[in-house]
């Protein structure tokens, strides 16, 4: 499989992946299972028996630096801060690496994306890596590269918008904290431009 798929991850930044009563998450669809390990999926949707998942195969970027952020002493994340110029439609990408600092519960992962007003435009809610490495897992002091990936709405209007990352319990829906009180973590900006002609 990676002999027909590292090419592709090579060539572009977009795939579609079309499942007909077979669904994407399951093992032995293979080509599926190596978007989810080596790229990042950006959107699913589903009509009937036919699930379509929109995949950013790009290869996960190494943190090396970057900022870092503790939820509640229980987990950390380092992103590389994201700035970008968009539109609606596009992708937003950004390379996680996750560390436990002690046998975590079981938590839920979110990337939001936020308008100019602050309400909630986007969000992707998945666990890491692709839903491939739920916190229950995780080992104190491994790392998970995880990439993440939403899809910028085409209603967006132009203008700043945030992005953030929140981290909750499962079980209760409560969201952990950062060390300033915060409840989600500020991770980059996205400007949306006015689409061209």
């Amino acid at each position: 499989i990676d002999g027909l798929m590292q090419p592709i991850q090579q060539r572009t930044r977009r795939v579609w992946h079309f499942n007909f009563a077979r669904s994407p998450d399951d093992s032995a669809t293979l080509s599926a299972l190596w978007l989810r390990q080596h790229g990042a999926e950006v959107h699913r949707w589903q009509q009937g028996n036919l699930i379509t998942v929109l995949f950013d195969p790009t290869a996960s970027t190494k943190l090396h630096g970057g900022a870092s952020a503790t939820f509640d002493n229980s987990v950390a994340a380092t992103w590389q801060p994201v700035d970008i110029s968009a539109h609606a439609g596009d992708s937003v990408r950004v390379d996680l690496s996750w560390q436990a600092l002690a046998k975590p519960d079981a938590l839920g992962i979110s990337l939001q994306l936020l308008d100019p007003t602050g309400a909630l435009s986007a969000q992707q809610d998945q666990d890491a890596v692709n839903g491939l490495s739920p916190t229950i897992t995780w080992r104190p002091g491994q790392p998970i590269s995880d990439a993440r990936a939403m899809q910028i709405p085409l209603a967006a209007q132009p203008g700043d918008y945030l992005l953030q990352l929140v981290v909750f319990r499962r079980d209760t829906g409560q969201r952990l904290r950062i060390a300033n009180g915060r409840d989600a973590l500020l991770i980059g900006a996205v400007h949306v431009e006015t689409p061209s002609p």
